[in-house]
C-alpha cells in the first residue's frame, strides 16, 4: 500500500508540475512579445528550473539573449548607463560567461572612467574567448588609459595578426606607438587604417600627429588640412595642424589654430596646453601659465601640462616651482624622458644642488629611459691608425651659442684622418647651418627618425666615435645614444655642461673646468685637454673694440639670460653698487623686449633698486653690440655660469668677473678666464666676487689696459686657436680609439 500510495502521489506531482511549466512557457512567450524582456526571462528561467531540457525555452532563451543585448546596446548608445548595465547583467544571470555581455560591461566601465575595472573584465573575456577581437581591441584602449601602453600594443598586434586591415585597431595601435616614441611605425599603421577608411578625419588627424613627431611637418600640414576639409570643426585636426605649422615657422598661424580649437571645445586639455606652449615660445609667460593652469584644472594628472608649465616657470626664474613641476610630470608619467632631462637641467639652477646629486639623477635617467636592450657587438674595423668616422649629434647646428664652438671644430678637423658626419635634429636651417654643412662630409637630418631608427642609421654609417653636443638640453637624442650605436661615445661641454649618462664613455674637459677630485661627479671618464675645452670662433661682423667710457661712475652689466641669476647673487650685485657711489647696473637681453617681462624682471631684481637699467634687444645682437662701449665691468651669472656670455664681452674688451662653485655648471669662468690670460678675474668666494668687481671698476688704468689688449690676448690664446685645440682633441680621440681597439684583441 505504501508503495502504491507513493507512486500515486508521485504521478500527481509530476502532472501538476508539467502543467506549471506549460503555463510558465506561455507567459514567457507573451511577455517577450509584449517587450517585457526581464519578465520573460524570469518565466523562461522558471521553465528551465522545472524542465532543464525544455527545447522551446532553450531556443527562446537564445532569442531573448539577443534581444536583451540589443536593448542594452540601445540604452548604451543613448547614454542610459544604468539601464544598459541592467540588460547586460540579465544576460549574465543565465550565462555568467557570456563574452558579449561581459565585453559591453567592460566598455561601460571604460566610458565611466574606470579603466581598472574595464581591463579586469575584458582580460577575462579574451582569456575565455581569444578570438573576440572587439573585446581585445577595447582591452587595449583600457590598458592605454591605465598607462600600460606596451601591453595595449601587444593586444592590438594580436588582433592585426588575424585581421590586418582592421581600421580601428590600426588607428589605436598607431596612437600607442606614438606614445612610445615609435612614430615611423605609427605612420604605417595610420596609413593602413586610411586604406580602409580613406576619409576619416580622426585617423587623418592622428597621422598628422605622428608625422609631427617624426619631424615631417610639411606632410603633417597636408593631412591635417585634408581632415579639416572633411570636418572644419574637428578639434584634433586644428591642434595638430597648429603643431605642424609652428615647427615650420608660422607661430602666429599656430596660435590662431589653437585658439580656434579652444573656441570649439573650451575644455580641450591638449588645445589649452598647446596654446600655452605657443605663448611660451613668444615669451608671453604669464599668458602661457594661465593656459597651462586651465588645462591642469580640467585634468590635474595631465603629465605634459605639468612639464610645459614647469618649463615656463624656469624661464621666469621660479626654479623651485619648476623643479617641483618636472618631478610631478615624471611621477605621473615615468616614461617622460623629456621631463626628466628638463629636471636635470633645472636642478643646476638651484645653488644647493651638488655635482654628485646631478650625477645620481643622470644615472636615474639612464635606468628609466636608456632601455635594457642588449647591445650587439660593433663590427667596426679595430685598426688603431686608420681614418676614423666621427659623428656629431646636435639640435643646434644653426645660429645658436653652440655653433660658436662647433663651427671651428668642424672647420679644422683633419680630413685625411677623420671623416665627419653631422646628425642634425632641428626642423629649420639658417645661414650658419649652411656653413656647417660645407664642413661636414655627411649631413644627416634625424628629426624624422625615431630613436631605434636613428641608432640603426648611426650603426649603418659605421661611426667609430660619436660626439654628443646637447646633453640634457632641448632636442637631445639621448635615447638613441643610449642604444650605443657607436663603439666610442663622447660627451662635450656644450648643452647643459655637466655629466650626461654612463652610455657616454668620456667627457671632453680641461683641468680647470674639472680639477682633480671632480671625477666622482661624472658617469663618464674625463679626457682633460691640455689647454681648453673647445675652440671659440668670434663672428666676423662684430665691431672693433671701443675706448673705455669717459670718466665717471662705472657701469656693471650682465648680458645673459636673467633666469641664470640666483637671488643671492643679486644681493652681491647690490653690495657692489653700495660700494661704488653713483655706479649703475645694466641688464640687456632679448627677454626684455616684452614690456611685461621687463616689468617682471624689474621686480625680480628689486634688490638693485633704482640703480638698475634694463634694455631689450630689438633687432638682435647684430645691432646691439654697441652696448659694450658703455660697460666698465661685466659680471658672470651664478649658479649657472656663462659660456658665450663670458667670451663675447672679453672679445669686445670688457673684463668679466666670475664666481665659481663646486660642480661644472658653476665653473665655466674657472676654465675660460685663465685660458684667456686673466685668472685674477676668477673669484672663489662671494666676498672675493664683490671685492674683485669693485676694485676693478675703480681701476681705470687696469680697465684701459684690458680694453686695449683683451681681444689680442684672446686671439693668441688657445681659446681662439682652433687648429691648436683641435690637434689636442684629435689626439684624444685617437687615444680612446686605440684603447677600444686594444680591448677588442
Amino acid at each position: 500500500m505504501v508503495v502504491i500510495s507513493t507512486a500515486a502521489s508521485s504521478q500527481h506531482t509530476r502532472n501538476e508540475h508539467t502543467s506549471d511549466v506549460g503555463a510558465f512557457f506561455d507567459a514567457a512567450l507573451a511577455l517577450h512579445r509584449a517587450g517585457d524582456l526581464e519578465g520573460s526571462l524570469r518565466f523562461h528561467l522558471a521553465v528551465l528550473a522545472g524542465d532543464p531540457g525544455h527545447e522551446g525555452a532553450l531556443a527562446n532563451l537564445g532569442e531573448l539573449r539577443r534581444d536583451l543585448l540589443q536593448a542594452g546596446f540601445a540604452h548604451h548608445r543613448a547614454g542610459r548607463r544604468a539601464e544598459a548595465e541592467h540588460c547586460y547583467h540579465l544576460v549574465l544571470s543565465f550565462n555568467g560567461d557570456d563574452a558579449d555581455a561581459l565585453h559591453l560591461l567592460g566598455v561601460l566601465a571604460h566610458q565611466a572612467g574606470d579603466d581598472a575595472t574595464a581591463a579586469e573584465i575584458l582580460s577575462g573575456v579574451v582569456t575565455r574567448a581569444p578570438s573576440h577581437h572587439q573585446a581585445r581591441c577595447n582591452l587595449g584602449v583600457a590598458l592605454s588609459g591605465l598607462g600600460r601602453i606596451d601591453e595595449a600594443i601587444t593586444h592590438y598586434q594580436i588582433v592585426l595578426e588575424a585581421v590586418p586591415d582592421h581600421a580601428v585597431v590600426n588607428n589605436n595601435l598607431g596612437s600607442a606607438l606614438v606614445n612610445r616614441g615609435r612614430a615611423v611605425e605609427a605612420i604605417a599603421c595610420f596609413r593602413r587604417a586610411l586604406a580602409v577608411a580613406p576619409e576619416t578625419p580622426g585617423v587623418l588627424a592622428n597621422l598628422g600627429n605622428a608625422l609631427n613627431h617624426a619631424g615631417r611637418n610639411a606632410e603633417a600640414e597636408e593631412v591635417c588640412r585634408r581632415a579639416l576639409a572633411i570636418d572644419p570643426d574637428f578639434v584634433d585636426a586644428h591642434v595638430n595642424l597648429g603643431n605642424a605649422i609652428k615647427e615650420l615657422g608660422d607661430g602666429p598661424g599656430a596660435t590662431a589654430l589653437f585658439q580656434r580649437a579652444i573656441a570649439l571645445k573650451p575644455d580641450s586639455v591638449v588645445a589649452l596646453n598647446n596654446l600655452g606652449n605657443a605663448m611660451k615660445d613668444e615669451r608671453r609667460f604669464a599668458e602661457a601659465l594661465d593656459y597651462f593652469d586651465r588645462a591642469l584644472a580640467i585634468d590635474e594628472a595631465f603629465a605634459e601640462g605639468h612639464l610645459n608649465r614647469a618649463g615656463a616657470l624656469k624661464e621666469i626664474g621660479r626654479h623651485q616651482e619648476a623643479i617641483a613641476g618636472f618631478r610631478r610630470a615624471l611621477d605621473l608619467d615615468p616614461r617622460q624622458a623629456v621631463a626628466h632631462s628638463n629636471l636635470i637641467f633645472a636642478l643646476q639652477y638651484d645653488p644647493r644642488t651638488t655635482g654628485v646629486e646631478l650625477r645620481d639623477e643622470c644615472l636615474r635617467w639612464t635606468r628609466m629611459h636608456g632601455g635594457a636592450t642588449p647591445v650587439p657587438p660593433h663590427a667596426n674595423d679595430p685598426d688603431p691608425d686608420r681614418r676614423l668616422r666621427v659623428g656629431y649629434v646636435s639640435s643646434d647646428f644653426r645660429d645658436h651659442a653652440v655653433s660658436f664652438y662647433v663651427e671651428p671644430m668642424l672647420a679644422h678637423h683633419d680630413a685625411d684622418r677623420f671623416e665627419v658626419f653631422c646628425y642634425s635634429n632641428h626642423p629649420l636651417e639658417d645661414g650658419v647651418s649652411a656653413r656647417l654643412r660645407r664642413y661636414a662630409h655627411h649631413w644627416v637630418e634625424t628629426r624624422s627618425l625615431d630613436d631605434e631608427a636613428m641608432a640603426a642609421r648611426i650603426r649603418a654609417d659605421a661611426i667609430d666615435i660619436l660626439i654628443d653636443c646637447a646633453g640634457h638640453t632641448s632636442g637631445n637624442r639621448l635615447r638613441a645614444l643610449a642604444r650605443r650605436p657607436a663603439p666610442v661615445q663622447i660627451a662635450t661641454y656644450f648643452g647643459h655642461g655637466g655629466t650626461t649618462g654612463p652610455f657616454l664613455d668620456h667627457l671632453l674637459t680641461d683641468s680647470r673646468f674639472t680639477p682633480p677630485g671632480y671625477e666622482e661627479q661624472f658617469c663618464e671618464r674625463l679626457i682633460r685637454l691640455p689647454e681648453f675645452i673647445a675652440p671659440f670662433q668670434p663672428r666676423s661682423d662684430w665691431p672693433d673694440v671701443t675706448p673705455l667710457p669717459p670718466e665717471g661712475p662705472p657701469v656693471f652689466a650682465f648680458l645673459g639670460d636673467p633666469a641664470r641669476v640666483a637671488p643671492e647673487v643679486m644681493d652681491l650685485w647690490a653690495e657692489m653698487l653700495d660700494a661704488v657711489p653713483g655706479a649703475r647696473f645694466l641688464l640687456k637681453h632679448g627677454t626684455f623686449d616684452d614690456q611685461r617681462l621687463m616689468d617682471h624682471w624689474r621686480g625680480h631684481f628689486r634688490a638693485l633698486g633704482d640703480r638698475l637699467d634694463i634694455e631689450g634687444l630689438p633687432g638682435g645682437w647684430g645691432v646691439g653690440m654697441e652696448v659694450y662701449s658703455r660697460i666698465s665691468v661685466a659680471l658672470d651669472s651664478f649658479p649657472v655660469t656663462g659660456g658665450t656670455s663670458t667670451l663675447i664681452p672679453l672679445w669686445m674688451g670688457v673684463p668679466v668677473v666670475s664666481l665659481v662653485g663646486h660642480h661644472v655648471g658653476q665653473r665655466s669662468g674657472a676654465s675660460m678666464l685663465p685660458a684667456v690670460g686673466v685668472p685674477e678675474l676668477v673669484a672663489g668666494t662671494p666676498k672675493e666676487y664683490v671685492e674683485k668687481a669693485v676694485e676693478l671698476s675703480q681701476d681705470r688704468q687696469r680697465l684701459t689696459f684690458l680694453r686695449r689688449n683683451l681681444r689680442d690676448m684672446m686671439r693668441h690664446s688657445a681659446v681662439c686657436d682652433a687648429p691648436r685645440v683641435m690637434r689636442h682633441i684629435e689626439e684624444s680621440l685617437r687615444d680612446v680609439w686605440r684603447d677600444w681597439c686594444r680591448d677588442r684583441r
